[in-house]
């Protein structure tokens, strides 16, 4: 298995890139990070789950299937001021900015599925743009834990 101690937890993924190009996409070190702590022998099988890079995410295909992964940012920093202003504008900036800061290391990221199934947006997608959910990870996986009870069709939401 590959070594995992060049990740570094501190490492801020917004001081990396471009201020115009998102780091789920484009940053090259954040793939490479998500390859190292996804890559790990499945259950019951003697498959490694490997991703390799394909298009702006990472791909999978063993006998189990094949899968395309995406990555995001779980934390919703509202540091953009579009989300509840009239609450974020009483946050020092500095404070805004440091949260900010914290959200953009290793351990705010995960890997989405990629694919839209019949033309339905991706749960990722549904995260951040259905207004129920309002890019909330909390609310996302009370979405993902409902759908798979049969409470409820994510194309509904």
């Amino acid at each position: 298995m590959p070594d995992k101690s060049i990740i570094d937890i501190d490492y801020d993924f917004a001081e990396d890139y471009n201020k115009n190009k998102d780091p789920d996409k484009y940053n090259k070190k954040l793939r490479i990070w998500h390859k190292l702590l996804w890559e790990k022998y499945l259950p019951n099988t003697n498959t490694i789950f490997t991703l390799f890079d394909k298009d702006y995410g990472l791909f999978h295909q063993s006998e189990i299937g094949e899968f395309y992964l995406t990555s995001d940012a779980i934390v919703h920093t509202y540091s953009r001021g579009y989300s509840n202003p009239e609450i974020i504008n009483r946050i020092p900036k500095e404070e805004i900015d440091n949260f900010y800061h914290i959200a953009c290391r290793i351990g705010a990221y995960i890997l989405f599925p990629g694919y839209k199934i019949k033309n339905k947006q991706t749960i990722n997608g549904v995260r951040g743009c259905n207004q129920k959910i309002a890019d909330r990870f909390d609310l996302t996986l009370e979405c993902i834990r409902l759908y798979y009870n049969g409470v409820i069709d994510y194309g509904n939401l």
